[in-house]
């Protein structure tokens, strides 16, 4: 009975800290320094921001390739208050079938922007939604707290028992 529950605590530690680091076959992906997808959702950044993404490549046979990062205002036809630098980025397969990340990263500036301009920043068809907003709050994800509180609170539970000599 101990062995299993901790064979589940520590599945399920794994699972929680390594699920955002697997990645889809013969794709490109738009990530942050710590390799996490920011494509899934809208990203917020103050009126007057910079933001640093990176490019996650999972690269089939070539040997190097050239991206471009192009930016699209969604919200209306005026000036846009955001820019991309580089505006190409080159990178260099080692292995082929392997995920490569980017080293250098693709710095956004957001610069007099209005509250709620939106924008599509696109990197060769992957696209990033980009919104100025006016103070970014971040609050951590679930499985980043509930699975170090889950593992604690199964090892006090092993070594508790352990302790009563059951």
């Amino acid at each position: 009975m101990k062995k299993m529950l901790l064979i589940l605590v520590s599945g399920l530690l794994i699972l929680g800290m390594a699920g955002s680091a697997m990645a889809a076959g013969g794709s490109i992906d738009i990530v942050d320094v710590a390799h996490n997808s920011l494509t899934k959702s809208a990203i917020l950044m103050e009126t007057d921001d910079t933001k640093d993404i990176y490019l996650s490549i999972n690269s089939i046979s070539q040997t190097s390739d050239t991206f471009t990062v192009g930016i699209t205002r969604t919200d209306s036809a005026g000036t846009p208050h955001l820019s991309a630098n580089p505006t190409s980025l080159t990178i260099d397969y080692l292995i082929p079938g392997q995920t490569v990340y980017s080293t250098t990263p693709i710095v956004l500036t957001m610069y007099g922007a209005s509250i709620g301009e939106t924008y599509e920043v696109s990197v060769d068809g992957t696209v990033l939604s980009v919104q100025a907003a006016a103070e970014v709050t971040t609050v951590p994800e679930f499985p980043t707290v509930a699975a170090p509180i889950a593992g604690i609170i199964g090892l006090l539970f092993v070594f508790g028992r352990r302790k009563d000599g059951l």
